[in-house]
């Protein structure tokens, strides 16, 4: 199982943000036929000759439908459509920031048309050379964050990649937001991976500043999985740098097949904090105990939020009242809460009733009034999946923090489990 990406904002150690572009071709609404209505006068109408009247009675006869288009040709019509608007924008505007907003302001256009438009005019542009490419993305600040903006912006560096992958990456450095050149390295760094993995991981060691590193670093999580032998053989050096080697030691750990010694003697800066700490994050995906040893006796340590509840989820399921216990009663470490939040979700998942009169009975046990709430907040969202409002909504009045309370009292008034 390959870990969820983690989000690049705030801690740019933990997170990974990876952006992936899916642009499909979408069928435009068909033209309905316009119906002419004759406007009758008042005056007599003069003798019809009997051709006349003869052609009439054809013409009144009701016409047969027209033969309805296949999905194939709504499909070409649509494209035809959309290509022949690209191609007239592209024709009467000369800069890109111009030929953005007109795609934007465009009102017949859906937004996956708009989505389908913008990635291919950002293609091209990538397509056409380092110069067009910094300018269309120095276009993107004018599209909302979102889907939209990720298209363009990743429709030129994957343009620009498959021609110069260091091209692209410097290209990252043009956008604004900081979380857009985060996940534009990432994708970048992943694309050139595929294809020549060393490299990449060389362009990122080379990198100026620690965060860039590690965002593009993240980008290499997902080629691991194809290309373990060199992760490994990069993971051997000694020289590799520590930003680079934390990412690559966590994908390899988690595909990790043997003991945890054997994998610590693969990889040459193991013997590093950081490093051992994507190292332990890795591969306690399938070893939760190893990894739960680990935090415990490294309280400070962190491991990326999906990290953790997939190891809460594999302990619940080991005996999730035992484990929850274990937890509560024992040393406390950085990311303790979230682990219990992740168990006891497992264990109302799996057994709601015992779980809830364990909450009831237990709630002097979890010390935390933080913790308790949030555990009370989960309940109540199960709760609402279960069509139990009223007994929702007299848990959530247990809720000690106002704010929590509220959102909680908010989730069941809208009727649905946030």
């Amino acid at each position: 199982m390959t870990p969820p990406p983690l989000r690049p904002q705030n801690s740019q150690r933990r997170h990974h943000l990876v952006v992936a572009i899916t642009v499909a071709t979408v069928p435009a609404l068909l033209l309905l036929g316009i119906v002419v209505i004759g406007q009758f006068r008042g005056e007599p109408a003069p003798a019809k000759s009997v051709k006349e009247e003869h052609r009439e009675t054809l013409e009144s006869v009701p016409a047969r439908p027209p033969k309805p288009e296949t999905a194939d040709e709504e499909k070409k019509s649509a494209t035809d459509s959309q290509r022949e608007l690209l191609e007239n924008i592209s024709r009467e505007e000369e800069r890109m920031a111009a030929r953005v907003k007109r795609v934007m302001d465009e009102p017949k256009l859906s937004t996956r048309q708009r989505r389908h438009i913008l990635s291919e005019m950002a293609h091209r542009a990538g397509q056409a050379g380092t110069d067009e490419s910094s300018e269309m993305l120095a276009a993107v600040d004018t599209v909302p964050a979102g889907e939209l903006r990720i298209a363009l912006y990743s429709g030129v560096l994957q343009a620009r990649c498959d021609k110069s992958p260091p091209d692209a990456l410097k290209l990252c450095g043009v956008l604004e937001d900081p979380m857009d050149q985060a996940a534009a390295r990432a994708f970048v760094a992943r694309h050139w991976g595929y294809t020549d993995l060393p490299a990449a991981v060389r362009a990122v060691e080379a990198m100026d500043f620690p965060e860039q590193r590690t965002a593009a670093a993240t980008g290499l999580l997902q080629v691991v999985s194809q290309r373990s032998e060199e992760a490994k053989a990069e993971l051997r050096r000694k020289d590799l740098n520590l930003d680079v080697a934390r990412v690559l030691a966590m994908g390899v750990a988690e595909m990790w097949q043997g003991g945890l010694d054997d994998l610590k003697k693969t990889i040459a800066t193991s013997g590093n904090p950081e490093v051992l700490t994507g190292i332990m994050a890795g591969y306690s995906v399938k070893h939760p105990q190893e990894g739960l040893a680990y935090l415990s006796a490294n309280p400070q340590a962190e491991f990326h939020e999906p990290v953790i509840r997939h190891m809460g989820m594999l302990l619940a399921r080991g005996g999730a009242q035992a484990a929850l216990e274990t937890r509560l009663s024992g040393a406390n470490f950085a990311q303790r809460k979230l682990l219990v939040d992740a168990m006891f979700h497992t264990w109302l998942q799996m057994d709601f009733k015992s779980a809830s009169n364990w909450l009831k009975e237990k709630e002097a046990l979890l010390g935390d009034p933080g913790q308790a709430d949030e555990m009370k907040f989960l309940l109540v969202m199960q709760m609402l999946h279960r069509s139990a409002e009223e007994s929702a909504e007299a848990w959530a009045q247990r809720i000690k923090d106002p704010a929590k309370r509220a959102e909680a009292l908010e989730a069941i008034r809208a009727g649905v489990p946030k």
